[in-house]
Formats: structure tokens, sequence, C-alpha cells
């Protein structure tokens, strides 16, 4: 099957504006083969800048400590401190307390409530 041929020549505006030369939009009356380039220096740019930026081993998210445990139940080993192990050790002692306090409350008031 053929390729489909270059879309026709337009007359450049007064002002000379063919489109904006960062952008992904094809410009005025650029052909195919100058897209191509003019897109795969603006990617070949881009990564550059993003390498400078972060370095070349990429962008680093969120979840990207070495020392992370996926099945130690969502906290970091290790470090200084010793990871958050203890800190959410000590918030589920905490609200265990406060269940446990609260059941009482609960019961407390429906035997009162029964009395009545």
């Amino acid at each position: 099957r053929p390729a489909p041929p270059e879309p026709a020549k337009q007359a450049l505006p007064a002002d000379g504006y063919r489109g904006d030369p960062n952008g992904k939009e094809r410009l005025l009356n650029e052909t195919d083969d100058e897209y191509i380039a003019r897109q795969t220096r603006l990617r070949d740019e881009a990564k550059a800048r993003m390498a400078a930026k972060f370095g070349g081993g990429g962008m680093q998210g969120l979840g990207s400590d070495a020392s992370y445990n996926p099945a130690g139940g969502g906290s970091y080993g290790g470090g200084a401190a010793g990871g958050g192990a203890e800190i959410l050790g000590a918030v589920g002692s905490l609200w265990g307390k406060v269940a446990s306090a609260t059941r009482e409350s609960v019961a407390a008031a429906n035997e009162e409530l029964k009395k009545r």
C-alpha cells in the first residue's frame, strides 16, 4: 500500500509564525521527516535535562528505598532510629487501649440502660 501523499503546502502567515517549535503539533508546512527529526530532538533534549536533574538512573519515586520490605507491614528496616516499626507498634498499642476503653464504656452504658 503506498504511503499517503504529503499535505499540500500552505502559504506562511504574514507574521511568519509556523506554530510552537517545542510542541507536539506539526508545524505549518513541516514534512514527515522534519516532524520526526524535531520530535526526536525534543525527546532527546528532555531526556538529557531529566538526567542532569535526577541523575542517569532515571527518576526515583516513592517506594524506591532499597531497604523497604513490603512484607514488613509497611515499616522500613534499619536506620538510626530502627525504622518505623517502633512507631507503628506504639500507635497500634495506643489504638488497642482506646478501643478497649470504648468497649468498656459502651458495655457500662448498656448495663445502665438495661436497669432503667
